[in-house]
């Protein structure tokens, strides 16, 4: 018969006694970001009006390069003429919007999103936990 690789066989039991406490503190921290364009008649077609990035300013006045679309942790609204918009009335990607209606030029398009991100931190307080083991072999 060939060797055979003998082990330990060891069996812990454990008890558990006591209390733990947790406390958590979660911080949520809302990041807004607006865009304006102003509507010309070049964005105007039938029933619809298609801007694109390149139409739109940043809050600080800059050409935007890229525009928000609602995402995890992301919401994004539509405001025509300062008239906040369902959100089925229009589409969103990063180069354009397009919106279900014909709006008229000189009229203001703002896009607002509000990315939120979230930080937990935990304190777990054992001081009255015991724990017994026993070993047996």
């Amino acid at each position: 018969m060939p060797p055979r690789l003998v082990k330990l066989f060891v069996q812990a039991n454990s008890t558990f006694q006591g209390n733990a406490v947790a406390d958590t503190t979660t911080t949520v921290t809302p990041v807004a970001s607006r865009y304006v364009a102003i509507v010309d008649a070049g964005m105007v077609t039938t029933g619809e009006t298609n801007i694109s990035v390149a139409s739109f300013e940043d809050d600080a006045g800059n050409p935007a390069t890229v525009l928000p679309v609602p995402g995890t942790n992301v919401f994004v609204n539509v405001y025509v003429n300062g008239v906040l918009q369902q959100g089925s009335l229009t589409v969103l990607t990063t180069t354009n919007v397009r919106i279900g209606a014909e709006v008229l030029s000189g009229v203001p398009v703002v896009i607002e999103s509000v990315q939120t991100t979230a930080i937990s931190t935990s304190t777990i307080n054992t001081g009255s936990l015991v724990i017994d083991t026993t070993v047996e072999t």
